[in-house]
């Protein structure tokens, strides 16, 4: 038996035929404990991976974030995944979301790579209420999920955890009325494979972080040497556990004495910057 991650994976999947590869592929068995309000929860026998049927929308796939959340309650890694629709992607063509708008209210978020899905274009991901067939401009895709999603996962934790990845399933070439359950779950079939290394990677990089979460190394030593209010403090250590998930080398201590800061208000400005631009490298 693999060892357990730390950090559970949790799939926030609209649809079961969108869902059932992964149930098989990972060995989700249905949850009785976790399963309520209206949804649906598979988990493995480590109990540290898990996947939720929300059912269509935006608003639903919230409220399934919010109820797994409640249900766990422990720290967890947010996965999104699914089928969209693309103006001229063929069908079959993994991406990842580099920005997810909800259209209704013109809304955006920006989801981190960090270095990882090497091989799948990032998109922008644009959530309607309706499905349609009017696809917006080339570097968009429109499906009907994402936007509650994430807004909601990044009530629960931060957004270098939360990824969006869709499979394309429909195109100005094809037609809506033959996407059917059958056709769903083969797109979704197909692509796994490819999801899978970016996703061991990001769960390796979580379960280090995790070991890191009580005090990222150097983290007391700054606040000591430096005057930081309360609020400060608490935005220092979540700033650090950022730039630790891009650059797992990172030393805090050393890098502010490096710095000739003379406040801690200084050194949070530039801590900011620098995860800024390393969020920006990748």
């Amino acid at each position: 038996m693999n060892q357990p991650h730390t950090v559970p994976l949790h799939w926030v999947v609209a649809l079961k035929p969108e869902a059932q590869a992964i149930i098989e592929n990972q060995s989700l068995h249905h949850s009785a404990s976790l399963s309520g309000a209206g949804f649906q929860v598979y988990e493995n026998r480590e109990q540290d991976q898990r996947l939720i049927v929300t059912g269509l929308g935006k608003v639903a796939a919230a409220a399934a974030v919010v109820w797994l959340a409640a249900q766990t309650g422990e720290p967890a890694l947010w996965l999104n995944f699914g089928v969209c629709g693309h103006l001229e992607r063929p069908v079959g063509d993994l991406v990842r979301a580099g920005r997810v708008t909800d259209t209704a209210i013109d809304k955006s978020w920006y989801p981190m790579a960090i270095g990882l899905w090497k091989g799948i274009d990032a998109v922008e991901v644009c959530t309607v209420d309706q499905p349609c067939t009017d696809y917006p401009e080339a570097r968009k895709c429109v499906e009907m999920e994402a936007a509650g999603f994430i807004s909601a996962a990044l009530r629960f934790t931060s957004v270098e955890w939360v990824q969006v990845i869709k499979v394309v399933s429909d195109n100005k070439e094809t037609d809506l009325v033959e996407l059917n359950a059958a056709a769903i779950s083969r797109v979704c079939v197909d692509r796994l494979p490819d999801l899978y290394d970016g996703l061991a990677e990001w769960r390796e990089r979580a379960d280090r972080s995790s070991e890191r979460d009580a005090e990222p190394a150097g983290y007391a030593a700054v606040c000591e040497r430096y005057h930081f209010t309360q609020t400060q403090m608490h935005q220092l250590l979540r700033v650090s556990r950022r730039i630790l998930a891009l650059e797992p080398s990172f030393d805090l201590e050393a890098w502010a004495a490096g710095g000739g800061y003379r406040a801690g208000k200084d050194i949070l400005a530039a801590l900011r910057s620098l995860a800024d631009t390393k969020c920006a490298e990748d």
